[in-house]
């Protein structure tokens, strides 16, 4: 393959059949490079893994087991498209995606071209609204453009030119969640130009099993903690709005789950951001008592069926 348009790059673990289905739903032509790289499977069989017997497929086997964020970055090293797609395995793309990403980059000045998308939570309908859907329905907001550099923190589901890429070294933190937050802060701080395409390209897979908003366990939280810190130091560097909010949030959330964890995090939040320890533990705290407020009704509704 010398000079395909396009590289999708598809991280896996231990999902084999969702992959299948993503992999289905990308034409094997010369055009797109597609490089899957497995994160240290179970019970792996590397004869029969999908995507071995694709033309235009590149099957990397790696053994690290360092997460999505490290698969992520192992294919880039591999990239030769002119433009860079992301998709998750157990995602998959719409029925004419080479169509529409062929006459969205036509002429395109963009760096960075976002898409809405399609969600499969298993059956059931709503209950999460993607970033670029709620921009598709408020185009003439004047926070659009905001909305879309920088809270549409997921790789997948837009087109991103390679050379913004590499111009700006910009690689995914090996980190075991919120790895692609950074990642696509930078991107959308880097572009020149964006365009919001307002037709379905992705089709988004929710389970319970799956998603990231179902973890809760302390490690988890405290590396979102982390990452939202670098996330907001680089804001703050480069001179951007700042959601603060976001890591009261989670500093919520380990206080009603690990009281005993919470001044250690507050005080990192506070060293790491430069905010006062006090300020903190007020905000947080108040973020925990609005939230157990807003369950009280939904308890009620529920003991009520």
């Amino acid at each position: 393959m010398s000079n395909p348009r396009f590289t999708i790059i598809i991280p896996h673990k231990n999902s084999q059949k969702d992959l299948e289905r993503c992999l289905i739903s990308i034409p094997d032509i010369e055009d797109i490079q597609v490089i899957v790289v497995d994160d240290n499977s179970d019970n792996l069989d590397e004869a029969n893994f999908p995507g071995t017997k694709r033309q235009y497929t590149q099957v990397i086997f790696n053994h690290d087991g360092l997460g999505a964020g490290h698969a992520r970055n192992v294919a880039l090293k591999e990239a030769k498209g002119e433009w860079l797609l992301f998709s998750d395995a157990d995602d998959y793309f719409v029925d004419n995606m080479y169509e529409m990403i062929c006459k969205s980059i036509d002429k395109a000045q963009e760096d960075i071209i976002f898409f809405t998308l399609k969600i499969d939570r298993d059956g059931e309908q709503g209950g999460y609204i993607p970033v670029q859907n709620y921009c598709a329905e408020h185009i003439d907001d004047k926070n659009v453009d905001y909305n879309l550099r920088y809270k549409c923190t997921q790789p997948w589901d837009k087109l991103i030119r390679h050379s913004l890429v590499k111009e700006h070294n910009i690689s995914f933190q090996e980190t075991t969640v919120s790895n692609d937050y950074l990642f696509s802060v930078q991107t959308g701080y880097y572009a020149k130009h964006i365009k919001l395409v307002p037709q379905p390209l992705y089709v988004y897979v929710i389970r319970n099993n799956n998603s990231l908003w179902h973890i809760s366990n302390y490690q988890s939280l405290e590396t979102r903690i982390r990452v939202y810190c670098d996330v907001l130091n680089f804001q703050k560097t480069h001179g951007v709005k700042t959601e603060d909010n976001i890591v009261d949030g989670i500093l919520a959330d380990i206080l009603y789950n690990y009281p005993s964890m919470f001044r250690s995090q507050v005080e990192y939040v506070s060293k790491k951001l430069g905010t006062s320890k006090f300020k903190l533990m007020v905000s947080s705290a108040g973020t925990l008592f609005v939230s157990l407020l807003n369950r009280i009704p939904r308890k009620i509704k529920s003991m009520l069926k």
